[in-house]
């Protein structure tokens, strides 16, 4: 994408058509290079104002700038070329939660339903829910993107539930256990199992909206999942023998997801949160992100428990034996801070509306601490900040069982 990216920019120069801008311009916001996509597409824009594809890119380039206003506005002038524009309707949802402005902005982050992107793996054959409460009856909740997203708004299901409605979930299979084990829906079913009987469905993103969710109106009593105890058996004692502050970190999240390479900070930079005095670091990382430590050798004293993470509810039950959880935007964030466990989120500059803007601490995840960039694609800022709290964190400890 980086190669196309420069191909595009380069015929752009030579041709100086809107066309060629736009192209160019869109080629490089999907390559992350924003300083280099806004000029393109105000370039696009001056020969052609007409354009709303170029206007939503533009207002995704100043999104991952969080540059909100902007962004919302330029979202806004594109619909109103296009109102059928989904993309959009999507990215000034994105703009408007970003801000604060959940009810607004969930609203219209709804157009994302009509998108490839966001359709789930198999059809649902009963009515959309439309936030009604109904006692009695059956909402079926199914997870239409990744784990992180299912963990983060399965917590509207015992709300559901308290007011008499019985609630299913369906979705990725490594969730189902600890689904079951935490009791926080009626039932729990894979992709391909066979469904009981339901009333209706909904998204498990869109119980945001559903639910008439603000800013000030945001459901986090945590924890609201709980490891099983045969999981917690299981690693019961794991880290009895570490010394001082046990610190898991996880440093990438899934390939598949289009912008890992932007939110996930990889190993090397997160070299200096390794070997705290008065710490001992735990590597949580499984995946393709293992391969980091063949290139980057992790000091002495280590402790991989990578290799060990099955399924949602083993991973539930090692964090339990952990003080503090460090992650970028991965599931692990979210999971953490379901569980109610301190959890430090390593957070890019262009982080997701669910983070907001511009805080330290999460609305949605009490127990969470976040470390953001200020300066695209470098990571030093937010490690060296982490650091120092750790250590500092590692010396009171240290100090405390002194006395």
């Amino acid at each position: 994408m980086p190669a196309a990216a420069a191909e595009l920019a380069r015929l752009a120069r030579l041709r100086g058509t809107a066309p060629a801008w736009a192209a160019a311009g869109t080629e490089l916001v999907e390559a992350g290079r924003i300083e280099e996509a806004q000029p393109a597409l105000c370039r696009a824009l001056a020969l052609d104002p007409a354009d709303p594809a170029s206007w939503s890119n533009l207002g995704f380039a100043h999104l991952q700038r969080h540059r909100a206003e902007a962004s919302a506005a330029a979202f806004a002038h594109a619909r109103r070329l296009d109102p059928a524009l989904a993309e959009a309707a999507v990215g000034q949802g994105s703009a408007l939660m970003l801000m604060g402005r959940l009810r607004e902005g969930a609203a219209l982050y709804e157009e994302r339903l009509r998108l490839p992107l966001f359709q789930p793996p198999r059809r649902f054959d009963r009515p959309d829910w439309d936030g009604s409460i109904r006692p009695g009856a059956t909402l079926l909740i199914h997870a239409d993107r990744g784990i992180g997203d299912a963990i983060q708004f399965i917590r509207y299901a015992p709300i559901l539930r308290a007011q008499g409605m019985r609630v299913l979930f369906c979705g990725q299979e490594s969730l189902l256990g600890l689904l079951r084990s935490s009791g926080i829906v009626d039932a729990a079913f894979g992709y391909d199992d066979e469904l009981p009987p339901y009333d209706m469905h909904a998204h498990v993103m869109s119980l945001v909206h559903r639910m008439g969710t603000g800013l000030d109106s945001i459901p986090a009593d945590i924890p609201y999942l709980h490891a099983s105890q045969a999981a917690k058996d299981l690693w019961a004692g794991r880290a009895a023998g570490l010394e001082g502050l046990k610190i898991g970190i996880v440093w990438a999240g899934s390939v598949h997801f289009r912008y890992d390479r932007v939110r996930s900070p990889r190993l090397e930079p997160l070299l200096p949160l390794f070997g705290i005095p008065g710490a001992t670091a735990v590597v949580l990382q499984f995946g393709q992100g293992r391969d980091d430590m063949a290139k980057f050798p992790l000091p002495a004293g280590t402790v991989d428990w990578g290799c060990s993470l099955q399924g949602m509810d083993n991973t539930a039950a090692a964090l339990g034996e952990l003080d503090v959880v460090i992650s970028s935007c991965t599931f692990m964030a979210h999971l953490a801070g379901a569980l109610g466990r301190p959890v430090s989120v390593l957070l890019h500059a262009g982080s997701e509306w669910r983070w907001l803007r511009g805080r330290e601490e999460s609305p949605w995840y009490p127990t969470a601490r976040l470390y953001r960039q200020t300066a695209p694609g470098d990571w030093s800022g937010p490690v060296e900040r982490l650091r120092a709290d750790l250590a500092a964190l590692a010396e009171r400890r240290i100090a405390l069982a002194g006395n």
